[in-house]
């Protein structure tokens, strides 16, 4: 790789970490990323393989668990209490 075809590279990077970083700081990234995490919550109506009840459940208090931490990291973003 020649040098000005690295510093371009480092500087795609740089800006795509910005990016990101920023994105990351909204309220509403965290609010599609609870909607995305409640999405995939087991269902009744799902394929389940050889997965036990037990497993299934501890699948789905997983999922809420993620879900309500992106829900209150959306809250802490517009400045509110967390509970």
């Amino acid at each position: 790789m020649r040098l000005r075809d690295l510093e371009e590279h480092v500087a795609h990077f740089r800006r795509r970490v910005m990016a990101d970083a920023l994105q990351e700081a909204t309220a509403a990234y965290w609010r599609r990323r609870a909607e995305t995490f409640q999405a995939a919550m087991p269902r009744a109506t799902d394929f389940t393989g050889q997965a036990s009840a037990e497993d299934i459940e501890a699948r789905r208090m997983r999922l809420a668990a993620v879900t309500l931490a992106c829900r209150q990291r959306a809250v802490f973003m517009l400045g509110g209490e967390v509970e």
